[in-house]
């Protein structure tokens, strides 16, 4: 009988583990739920009208091409990633496609990868490996390039920006207001006859990105409506705006449009043009920029006369007779957040004469700033008058200590207008003798009192952030221009601008964490161990540089110079030495030997567990049930 129940419990194991693999329903119980989608994927994926494919290209034959170790962490990352798809097509009702591609080398399948875009990574045999996605909807297409390690933490959301952008026929509209020569210059006719050599200034290389990827319009700061159906606004040190435009650009902001606003309180890029033309110099007064009366009514503090200081994250710069020389008004930020969409994949941000800005306390309640960009906590708010006439050394020696500000990030919150009576009316220039006339205003049933929570406005507090001398190098090679970007200026201003113009659900998909999860008590134990080792080890190489000392003051004192004659103190030091070495190599041993049996031993235990403990569960229910069942008898 007892036999008969061994029997009965050992095919109740196996048939069990057979039904698991059929029932529907799935269980995520990894630290960080990587393969559990977001709410903003569902609902992009309850969104989609008509069917889309995903190819997954994953050179699978890796193995044969590269080493083990390599091979190993490829295959491991893109299962998570296959893992993540399935996840997106079991979600999509049908919707989505999933094709698994191995372009191996010289095959049809590789062409098709190469002709898609997608990007190889060659290794050392000449081979390619290939890891990355196209997205297919009718004649649409999308590619992730290549899905890179240092994202993963961001996978779901890379996989859901390309199914959303695979659905988007037109390009986004993107409405451009600015009162710098970002969309280059030409030249006049005159000019170019008195000197044939003169070449027009270029677009500023944040507006050929931008022209790649969206429609934009170009609006002029005395116009007074903004084009209807914009995805996003972009302002770029606006100056002299009519009321009417303000008023509009409050409006849109207030129907919780997305909007990027770049304001600064030194334009460096202005001043060297006004000092280029050789006109007169109107001081920084004269390069600051600002939409104080938004600002104000949204309870954004920007001072327009100030700007940032920083000891910590000053940039390195050409100082005199060439040495280089920290300057603390162009700052240098880098070990940027990698869980964020936005810097993931950045390394550095500059900016130049920045200012800063904060929440104002009467809202510092219902306000906040997400901030992307800080000052350390040594820097000040310096005044912009030093700037013409200081040097980074006299700079550096006014900025105090303080706590970080912020130089770029979201506001978020609830926004009140800042013209609760309307829009202005347009107004006349009084004629001579004539009193000004009262303005007057407009009201539409159109208009809105406030924003909801969901409004979207990133503020960046420099502008000389976007300009070529500080984000890009522009080199001439055989007769073609090349840009070679100076740091992540311009990659950071696309990211932001692909948050506002996306879709919301987009914003809301969360990153997540590493697949890699470390044994803490294994490191633990190594870290122990190796501290130990490294402890001792210092101890006796201070005891062996003093050893070495002693002979060579022994050596120096010897009266025969002409030869090199150990005397018996030497000879006794260096059989010291000899025997403190071979103990030193005798402990060397035992502790990496203690070390490696720890961590085998815990290794032995961990596989231990995992390999008997869901069986030893099922027993312990089995044996439970038939002992039951036998006592109910």
């Amino acid at each position: 009988m007892k036999w008969l129940t061994f029997i009965i419990l050992v095919v109740g194991l196996i048939f069990s583990s057979v039904l698991i693999q059929w029932i529907p329903g799935q269980g995520d119980f990894t630290i960080n739920k990587m393969y559990t989608l977001s709410e903003g994927s569902e609902k992009l994926l309850e969104k989609i009208e008509e069917p889309i494919t995903l190819q997954f290209y994953f050179s699978s034959s890796v193995e044969q091409i590269m080493d083990e170790s390599t091979t190993i962490f490829f295959k491991n990352y893109a299962a998570r990633i296959e893992g993540l798809l399935n996840q997106f097509v079991r979600a999509s009702n049908g919707n989505i496609v999933l094709e698994k591609i191995d372009p191996r080398p010289d095959t049809k399948e590789e062409e098709e990868a190469t002709r898609a875009g997608l990007q190889s990574q060659e290794l050392p045999t000449g081979e390619s490996l290939f890891l990355g996605l196209l997205a297919i909807q009718a004649d649409q297409e999308e590619t992730i390039t290549i899905f890179n390690p240092q994202r993963e933490a961001l996978i779901e959301y890379d996989i859901a920006q390309v199914i959303y952008k695979v659905q988007q026929i037109d390009k986004p509209k993107v409405g451009l207001i600015t009162s710098l020569p970002v969309m280059g210059s030409e030249i006049p006719p005159m000019a170019m006859m008195q000197n044939p050599n003169l070449r027009p200034d270029p677009k500023w290389y944040f507006v050929e990105e931008l022209e790649a990827h969206y429609d934009i319009v170009e609006i002029q700061g005395n116009e007074t409506t903004l084009p209807k159906d914009l995805n996003a606004l972009v302002i770029v040190h606006p100056k002299g705006l009519s009321q009417q435009l303000q008023y509009e650009i409050d409006q849109y902001i207030m129907e919780d449009n997305p909007a990027f606003i770049s304001v600064d309180s030194s334009s460096y890029i202005e001043r060297s043009q006004q000092q280029s033309r050789g006109g007169m110099f109107m001081g920084p007064q004269g390069t600051a920029s600002d939409l104080e009366t938004l600002f104000k009514a949204y309870g954004i503090v920007f001072d327009q006369s100030k700007f940032v200081g920083d000891r910590q994250k000053a940039s390195l710069v050409g100082g005199r007779n060439g040495q280089p020389t920290r300057h603390p008004a162009w700052i240098t930020i880098g070990n940027l957040d990698k869980n964020s969409p936005i810097t993931a994949n950045l390394d550095t941000l500059v900016f130049a004469e920045t200012g800063s800005f904060s929440i104002h306390s009467s809202v510092i309640n219902k306000m906040k700033i997400e901030a992307y960009a800080e000052s350390s906590e040594q820097s000040s708010d310096l005044d912009t008058t030093m700037l013409p006439y200081g040097t980074p050394e006299n700079l550096m020696q006014s900025v105090g200590i303080g706590d970080p500000k912020t130089l770029a990030g979201f506001v978020r919150g609830t926004f009140k207008t800042a013209f609760p009576e309307g829009k202005p009316d347009p107004m006349e220039a009084p004629k001579e003798g004539e009193e000004p006339k009262e303005q007057t205003f407009s009201k539409s049933d159109q208009h809105k009192e406030n924003s909801s929570e969901n409004a979207k406005l990133f503020v960046l507090a420099d502008t000389d952030f976007l300009a070529d001398p500080f984000t890009v190098q522009r080199i001439n090679i055989l007769g073609m221009n090349a840009i070679e970007p100076l740091n992540s200026n311009v990659a950071f201003f696309r990211n932001v601008l692909d948050s506002l113009a996306g879709s919301d659900d987009l914003i809301g998909i969360r990153g997540k964490g590493s697949s890699t999860r470390p044994f803490t008590l294994v490191n633990e134990i190594k870290m122990v161990a190796e501290q130990n080792f490294q402890n001792e080890l210092e101890q006796v190489n201070t005891e062996l540089s003093n050893i070495r000392q002693s002979i060579s003051e022994l050596q120096r004192s010897n009266t025969d110079t002409s030869s090199i004659v150990l005397t018996p103190e030497v000879r006794k030091q260096l059989l010291k030495f000899k025997e403190q070495e071979a103990q030193i190599m005798s402990r060397r041993r035992e502790i990496r030997k203690e070390l490696r049996e720890d961590i085998e031993r815990l290794d032995s235990m961990l596989a231990g567990v995992n390999l008997l403990v869901v069986p030893l569960i099922i027993g312990i229910f089995g044996v439970n049930f038939f002992r039951k069942r036998y006592a109910f008898r």
